[in-house]
């Protein structure tokens, strides 16, 4: 597990932190001392193009959100990525000031940057704690119902619920995520160790749309073939099924990816004699 995950947990358990949605600001009053003060406030930022600052010092540290952010989902996002930035690497004389832009609190492809990428593990921990998802998680099967679920209980964006329910899940299953028809380096769970080339979302599968919220998503998933998605032919065991929706909120086309195993043949023998 990612250190950074590990400190974002620690943390809410050393602070008391049990009940979910999990808010930034009293995240860091709670971590403020007469030794260390943080504060955190928004703000409209000379330039549109930083989402957050934090910086700081021995004495304590700043952090600021910019209050042009439309989307109040991603201004929690950034105030729990700029709060990683003050526990991970400003309170431990790593680096003493970062200007973040959209790109750098993004959960998708091409953000190489290690302080940022520990920010976003940090901050996806922080707002969806595994001790009180992860029971959920496990007790229900795979589907957008279940990810909108985790969305609603922690205040969070539908890609951001989706990625730390597959993070969380024992099941082996993957998020794919295509924008502007170009597909995402997938997102998969420990158990989920296919090799996915990457490709086209399949013209003849089906897509629903998670029409803003006005209806429910949907709570099953589609049977599909191995090679509607490229697989190896190696792969090819088991069964595989999708659910497939159009996210509004940030324009991507996200799909579940569930593969079952079939039970090997010697352990439904042994099952059977353990049951006569």
């Amino acid at each position: 597990m990612p250190k950074a995950i590990v400190e974002a947990e620690q943390l809410l358990e050393d602070l008391g932190f049990d009940k979910v949605p999990v808010i930034p600001e009293k995240v860091c009053k709670a971590m403020s001392s007469q030794q260390y003060q943080i504060t955190i406030e928004e703000k409209a930022l000379s330039s549109e193009k930083f989402h957050g600052i934090s910086m700081g010092n021995i004495f304590g540290a700043t952090i600021l959100v910019n209050s042009n952010i439309p989307n109040r989902h991603r201004k929690r996002f950034t105030a729990a990525h700029e709060l990683a930035h003050v526990h991970l690497h400003i309170q431990t004389n790593r680096k003493s000031k970062f200007q973040c832009t959209a790109e750098d609190i993004s959960l998708g492809d091409g953000n190489n940057d290690s302080f940022e990428k520990e920010a976003n593990q940090f901050a996806s921990a922080l707002l969806m704690p595994a001790s009180i998802i992860s029971p959920i998680i496990h007790k229900n099967g795979l589907s957008w119902a279940l990810v909108e679920k985790i969305r609603k209980l922690c205040d969070v964006s539908l890609e951001a619920a989706a990625r730390r329910t597959i993070a969380l899940s024992k099941e082996s299953c993957c998020l794919i995520i295509h924008k502007q028809g170009t597909m995402w380096n997938p997102i998969k769970s420990d158990a989920f160790n296919i090799y996915l080339p990457t490709q086209n979302f399949p013209s003849f599968l089906y897509t629903d749309s998670d029409k803003n919220g006005s209806q429910p998503l949907p709570d099953n998933m589609e049977e599909c073939d191995f090679s509607d998605w490229s697989f190896p032919d190696k792969a090819c065991t088991g069964q595989l099924y999708y659910s497939s929706i159009l996210n509004n909120e940030f324009d991507r086309r996200m799909t579940l990816l569930l593969h079952q195993e079939d039970a090997c043949e010697d352990d439904m023998e042994l099952d059977e004699l353990n049951f006569s």
